[in-house]
């Protein structure tokens, strides 16, 4: 179960910190703002989007192996609770 916690912990940070990269560069849209959401917006802008959600996806479905295995671990040691 640790091993779990720290792929939702890693995960979680992970999530935050591009939030973060992403309200940074965008901010709330109004003058200065819109020009930067424009270039966030181009080719490479949408590269970086893509890379960081395949990342989030890549570590989610780790996370969601992690805990399928951890159920049948479960139910291999205590098959009459399930």
């Amino acid at each position: 179960l640790d091993a779990v916690r720290e792929q939702q912990e890693e995960l979680m940070r992970l999530h935050f910190e591009l939030d973060n990269k992403m309200q940074g560069t965008t901010g709330p849209i109004s003058g200065r703002n819109r020009q930067q959401a424009r270039r966030l917006l181009m080719e490479e802008g949408r590269k970086t989007s893509k890379s960081n959600l395949s990342t989030l996806v890549n570590k989610l479905e780790a996370l969601s192996h992690s805990m399928y295995v951890q159920l049948l671990d479960f139910q291999r040691v205590f098959p009459s609770l399930l």
